[in-house]
């Protein structure tokens, strides 16, 4: 029986796991949830508050961390990268207080993640 069964689940469990992109994208609390962070984030952009919009970055950073790892075996490695690279053009942005850097890369990391899964 054990012959059969733990080979069948761990295939049940993987087949799964690289199923579940969407669903495990998901924030499992407050602290984790990306895309509230974000667009907290871009409203403090808007406000041209970039101090603070800072310090939240680093909030989404932290967040993003958590997640990638949890998404990184259902999505493809190029979308993980693009990511990455997006949220660093953000930080890059944010650091010249250039809403003409920022803006782009911010509506790209929205549709990024509305695709990651």
């Amino acid at each position: 029986m054990l012959l059969y069964c733990i080979p069948t689940l761990f295939m049940l469990l993987s087949a799964a796991l690289l199923a579940g992109g969407t669903w495990i994208k998901e924030p499992l609390g407050e602290k984790h949830d990306i895309m509230a962070q974000m667009e907290y984030m871009h409203s403090l952009i808007d406000k041209k508050e970039w101090e603070k919009a800072s310090d939240e970055y680093d909030n989404v950073e932290a967040s993003w961390e958590t997640i990638s790892k949890r998404v990184q075996f259902s999505v493809e490695r190029d979308d993980l990268e693009a990511i990455n690279e997006t949220l660093a053009k953000i930080k890059g942005g944010m650091k010249q207080k250039d809403t003409s850097i920022v803006y782009p890369e911010l509506y790209y990391f929205y549709e990024l993640w509305e695709q990651l899964g």
